[in-house]
């Protein structure tokens, strides 16, 4: 459990994984805000980007990747933990990397999964 409440930033296409990943963080004690749409999310980071301790993001989105989106996001907090979770099953370590992206995950993770690896990002584990 986190010290203090700390609040992460969710972007995923798929509602059914947004739904999920909201109710596990909050079980977890984590706030989150949720998005379904990569420009909605980049427009609430814009418009707060020191209100978020971490970001995570879908890789492939309409309209945005989530190493578009890590770019911009990197371009404004370089330091703030973005992951991004993948179900392709096909990551490379560069190209996410490159684009500011702290670590790239496959879909799904279990509860426990997604605890150590916030945990550690954040200094919370």
């Amino acid at each position: 459990m986190p010290k203090t409440k700390k609040r992460i930033l969710v972007c995923d296409d798929d509602k059914i994984v947004t739904d999920m990943l909201k109710s596990t963080l909050h079980c977890l004690g984590y706030d989150s805000d949720v998005r379904t749409d990569s420009y909605e999310s980049l427009r609430e980071f814009s418009e707060n980007p020191f209100h978020y301790d971490m970001v995570i993001l879908d890789r492939f989105m309409p309209h945005m990747t989530g190493e578009e989106m890590a770019l911009k996001i990197s371009s404004v907090r370089p330091n703030l933990p973005v992951v991004i979770l993948t179900g392709t099953g096909l990551v490379t370590e560069n190209e996410p990397k490159a684009a500011g992206v702290t670590e790239v995950h496959e879909k799904p993770l279990t509860r426990q999964e997604l605890a150590s690896l916030i945990g550690r990002l954040l200094g919370d584990g």
